[in-house]
């Protein structure tokens, strides 16, 4: 039990880092990322660390623009197991506590619990994403919302 909420927390923590910067590549510079990526290939984007860290975020900003074609996959697999309800109940809490639409708090929700790479490798047998807990995700963000955010 306490290894399943260690692994429920820092997929939460994950998912609310991972919305954060998507949030706000989209909202601070949604015209610049030719430019960036531009920049990568020529001047201060130079060194190797420079260049993956730009490259990484124009890669998530370009994806939250052009959305998740992998995202139908994910929801058929979550139909198969017969958790539509749970994994929507999520995906709401998700979005409503981030502020974000709810096809961003699916995609999310997705690559913190081994969805994304499941779908994109074609369902292979030998990975078994994990089905979220609405209640523990609503807990956790209300806490994270609550406490620590509110510095």
């Amino acid at each position: 039990a306490a290894r399943r909420k260690k692994s429920v927390a820092s997929a939460v923590a994950w998912l609310v880092a991972s919305l954060l910067l998507l949030r706000a590549l989209k909202v601070e510079r949604p015209q610049r990322w030719p430019d960036a990526q531009a920049w990568v290939g020529t001047s201060a984007g130079a060194s190797l660390a420079g260049r993956a860290t730009w490259t990484s975020r124009f890669a998530a900003a370009q994806e939250s623009v052009d959305g998740f074609p992998w995202l139908t996959v994910v929801r058929e697999g979550v139909a198969e197991r017969g958790a539509n309800v749970v994994w929507q109940d999520a995906a709401e809490a998700v979005a409503a506590a981030m502020q974000t639409d709810l096809e961003q708090a699916e995609a999310a929700l997705a690559k913190a619990y081994g969805w994304k790479p499941w779908a994109q490798m074609n369902k292979p047998a030998y990975l078994t994403p994990e089905l979220p807990d609405p209640a523990q995700i609503k807990e956790a963000l209300k806490w994270l919302l609550g406490a620590p955010l509110s510095l």
